[in-house]
């Protein structure tokens, strides 16, 4: 029996690699203007309340949601659960 590596399933693991950095790296560069214009509107203080009221949204979201359990095998990244 021989294994023939294609490129198609390495490119189903690394995409959403891929994606994550990519979306990552990019919401850090457009949340660099709102950081500025809130610091500069009303200083650290103003800049520290939105940060606390954004991790107290996020917290209240994780504790109102329903927790899902799902467990994921590797025949899901290639299509087949």
């Amino acid at each position: 029996m021989k294994l023939e590596l294609g490129i198609a399933p390495r490119a189903k693991i690394t995409r959403p690699f891929a994606a994550r950095y990519f979306l990552g790296f990019t919401a850090a560069g457009v949340s660099v203007g709102p950081v500025a214009w809130r610091h500069d509107r009303g200083g650290f203080t103003l800049l520290m309340q939105a940060f606390g009221s954004l991790s107290v949204l996020v917290t209240l979201g994780a504790l109102i949601f329903p927790d899902e359990k799902r467990v994921l095998t590797m025949g899901h990244l290639w299509g087949t659960p």
